[in-house]
């Protein structure tokens, strides 16, 4: 259900609560509804094992939490542990071996489960530990590019070269890049004081990003199909139209595949299972238009004699 890397030498603490999405027959309470965590031998003993209890049998710590019909929190559990050897990754799951929830009560909501685990005091999974400075190191090399390659856009300019140019849509696109990082490390600087960051800065970051990349890509599509090696009026030719196209089904694609099964229970990380496969097939779909548009301008391009 959820996973989280401590460092070595460093303290995990996971605090954990349940409740019901809802009320549902309010007067009564629910035992019996397993937390259970387990490390990462630990968690790959149990996908050998087929039955609820011999899984939940192999956990670390196994607490029970009782959820209150009223739709109220359940009282928070805290377990600690302490890494000395290496770091490890934790799993936390669920479990209802007993068939006390929906098995026994099928109308019944679902269940929410919030989890709040500290790597000594940080909020970031070990993995995840130094992604703040990587990121303000990511928006300088852009922040470079974006110069270079403002300057020589300009440079063009003066020598009389077409407004109308690569560099102009590359510029652009860099531009956007760093928005999205800037977004990004804004959020992230927010998750590690309250673990939790900002939902309209995630929703922001993610809208950018597909920008960004949906305007690389038809850059790179362009070029591909002849714009200034062939032609150079962008919209001379309606190239432009099916490329957009293209790109925009293709991005929206993976933003949807990645929506759709997010948080999921069944996923290990992103992409995980067919949404990793459709992912695949939208990629190798894109980078197979591209050679076939490669192929067709360079049979156009005169050739060069030495």
């Amino acid at each position: 259900m959820a996973k989280f890397a401590v460092g070595e030498d460093h303290l995990g603490v996971f605090r954990y609560r349940a409740k019901l999405k809802s009320p549902y027959r309010a007067s009564q309470t629910y035992n019996d509804i397993n937390l259970v965590l387990m490390n990462d031998k630990e968690w790959e003993a149990s996908l050998e094992e087929t039955q609820c209890h011999d899984k939940a049998g192999l956990g670390r710590f196994n607490l029970v939490h009782h959820i209150q019909g009223d739709g109220e929190w359940s009282d928070w559990k805290v377990s600690r542990v302490r890494m000395v050897r290496r770091t490890q990754v934790w799993y936390l799951m669920a479990s209802d071996c007993n068939g006390n929830a929906h098995s026994k009560y099928p109308d019944m909501p679902k269940i929410v489960i919030e989890i709040e685990a500290l790597n000594d005091d940080s909020h970031f999974s070990q993995e995840d530990t130094h992604i703040l400075p990587l990121g303000v190191l990511m928006m300088c090399v852009f922040i470079f590019l974006l110069g270079r390659s403002a300057w020589n856009f300009y440079q063009d300019i003066k020598k009389g070269e077409t407004a109308e140019s690569p560099l102009a849509l590359l510029c652009f696109c860099i531009l956007c890049e760093i928005t999205t990082l800037l977004m990004e490390n804004t959020n992230n600087l927010i998750f590690s004081y309250d673990g939790e960051g900002f939902w309209l800065i995630k929703l922001l970051t993610m809208g950018w990003r597909q920008a960004s990349q949906s305007l690389l890509i038809s850059l790179v599509l362009l070029i591909a199909s002849g714009w200034t090696l062939t032609y150079k009026d962008l919209f001379e030719r309606d190239h432009y139209l099916l490329i957009g196209i293209v790109v925009l089904v293709a991005n929206g694609g993976v933003a949807f595949l990645g929506y759709l099964d997010h948080g999921e229970h069944h996923k290990f990380h992103d992409y995980s299972g067919w949404p990793g496969i459709f992912l695949i097939l939208i990629r190798f779909g894109i980078y197979t238009l591209f050679i076939l548009r490669a192929n067709d301008t360079e049979r156009l391009m005169p050739k060069r004699h030495t």
